[in-house]
C-alpha cells in the first residue's frame, strides 16, 4: 500500500509534512509538522508511516499481512501522483461520467500495481475533485 505521509519543500531549508490523500499538513503531538528541516521531516515522515502501517496495510477483509510482506505492497508518493494524473486525463479524454470515476480508478490502480488489494483512501484521494 501507499505510504501515507510525505514532505515537500516549502522554501530552502524549510520542509512540510503532509498527508499525502488530503494534501494537507500532517499533525504529531499538537504541532503543525510546517517549516521544519530536510532532518526532521524525513524522521517525521518515517515515523507517522510506520505508526500508520498496521492498521493501513490490512487486506479489505480485515486479516493481516505478515510484517514482512508489507513491502511488495507499498506504492510510492510518487506512483500516487502517477495514478491521479493518469486518471484525470483519461477522464478528460474517454469523457467518463462521474459515476464511473470510482470503478475506472480501481481498475487503473490495479492494473498499475498488479494488486486488487489496495487501501480505500488511495482511491478516494485520486478521484476526489
Amino acid at each position: 500500500m501507499a505510504n501515507r505521509y510525505a514532505f515537500r519543500m516549502d522554501r530552502p531549508d524549510s520542509w512540510t509534512v503532509f498527508d499525502v490523500f488530503t494534501g494537507q499538513p500532517a499533525e504529531s503531538d499538537h504541532k503543525i509538522m510546517v517549516g521544519i528541516n530536510a532532518g526532521e521531516a524525513d524522521e517525521m515522515v518515517g515515523r507517522l508511516n510506520l505508526e500508520e502501517r498496521p492498521s493501513y496495510s490490512r487486506p479489505l477483509d480485515g486479516s493481516r499481512i505478515m510484517d514482512n510482506d508489507q513491502s511488495a505492497d507499498v506504492i510510492s508518493t510518487f506512483d500516487c501522483n502517477i495514478l491521479r494524473d493518469a486518471f484525470r486525463t483519461s477522464v478528460i479524454e474517454k469523457q467518463i461520467p462521474e459515476d464511473q470515476w470510482q470503478a475506472y480508478a480501481a481498475l487503473l490502480i490495479r492494473d498499475y500495481t498488479g494488486n486488487s488489494d489496495f487501501n480505500p483512501a488511495l482511491l478516494a484521494w485520486i478521484v476526489r475533485p
